[in-house]
């Protein structure tokens, strides 16, 4: 059986006349700035240029995404693992009636 591979985009075979092919209204320059930012906003922004334009940030970020859950999953099993725990537990120096316990 032949596979088929289209070639152009299905919205390139409509019809000039369809509602999809008719261009888009340009945006008005001012609609983007008559809204304030939050500083929320502004700060992602900034961040997201910072990261685009340093390689170093880009690597740095990289390595601390895959360091946090390998370095708290490591922490995790060792936690419980046998390698630290406790087996016996003896007390010196302790008087009086309730010594023994």
């Amino acid at each position: 059986m032949q596979r088929y591979r289209a070639r152009r985009l299905a919205f390139a075979r409509l019809a000039p006349s369809s509602a999809i092919a008719l261009p888009r209204p340009p945006r008005r320059a001012s609609a983007r700035s008559s809204r304030p930012l939050s500083g929320l906003a502004v700060a992602a922004g900034s961040f997201a240029r910072a990261i685009r334009a340093h390689r170093r940030v880009r690597i740095a970020l990289l390595v601390a995404l895959v360091a946090v859950p390998l370095a708290f999953g490591g922490w995790r099993w060792l936690r419980t693992s046998s390698l630290v725990s406790v087996d016996r537990v003896r007390v010196t120096g302790v008087h009086g009636p309730d010594a023994a316990q």
